[in-house]
């Protein structure tokens, strides 16, 4: 029973993180109707960073790979530098590349599938009117941080190692932190990330459903996943 439970309650809490976001976003957001804003500003750029997805036993490498891929090409598309490795930034890299980055930043993660370009694009925009911006995912997790270059860098640091260290408990520390500096931010429609066998059932999925539609390639950015889930599928079956 304690078992079941604990789903639950990390449900609970992320919902419960959601909703005090929606709060505060809605408090930093008053309009000013005498003074029109900048909407340019500088170009963001782009982290990917390691975070290592669940996947079954006989996976490989192939697999954290290609969804590592499938951002790269979603980042490129969108006109987006990327910053440190191409293959992910871990550890003190991460940080160093935070410290030293003037720009408004969008860290992605590297267990996340299937990113729709929409979301990115809605961070982008939220980054020229808040400090932060947060990509929720349904078991508490984030699946995209941006990070203003206003905001606070010991805050900046903390909003991501919440994200790495403990990342089914993100959005409520996250919120927390938020709200103890008062610091505006915006929320993102929900994504997943693969953390479990039932994330990657409804990656694949979502990546066969992609090809149902004529907008599949601009709904979501699949096309190495889709590679690897086709190659298992293959490689399944009696010879």
């Amino acid at each position: 029973m304690a078992e079941a439970a604990a789903p639950a309650r990390g449900r609970l809490a992320a919902a419960g993180a959601a909703q005090r976001l929606m709060t505060l976003s809605r408090e930093n957001s008053m309009p000013e109707p005498r003074e029109k804003k900048d909407r340019r500003g500088p170009r963001a750029k782009a982290l990917l960073v390691q975070r290592a997805p669940w996947q079954p036993a006989s996976a490989g490498a192939e697999f954290a790979t290609a969804l590592a891929e499938d951002l790269r090409e979603l980042i490129s598309a969108l006109g987006l530098s990327l910053l440190g490795s191409p293959g992910g930034v871990s550890g003190p890299q991460i940080r160093a590349v935070v410290e030293s980055t003037r720009d408004p930043l969008l860290v992605f993660f590297s267990d996340v599938p299937a990113l729709p370009p929409l979301s990115v694009e809605g961070a982008l925009d939220s980054l020229k009117d808040y400090g932060a911006v947060l990509g929720p995912c349904a078991d508490g997790s984030l699946y995209l941080l941006g990070l203003g270059p206003e905001l606070d860098e010991k805050l900046k640091v903390a909003l991501l190692e919440a994200a790495l260290v403990s990342p089914g408990e993100a959005l409520s520390v996250a919120t927390d932190l938020l709200c103890d500096d008062e610091a505006g931010c915006g929320v993102l429609p929900p994504w997943f990330r693969i953390a479990r066998d039932t994330d990657l059932r409804f990656a694949e999925n979502l990546v066969r459903l992609s090809l149902l539609s004529d907008e599949g390639d601009d709904d979501v950015v699949c096309d190495r996943l889709r590679l690897w889930f086709e190659q298992t599928e293959a490689d399944a079956l009696p010879s």
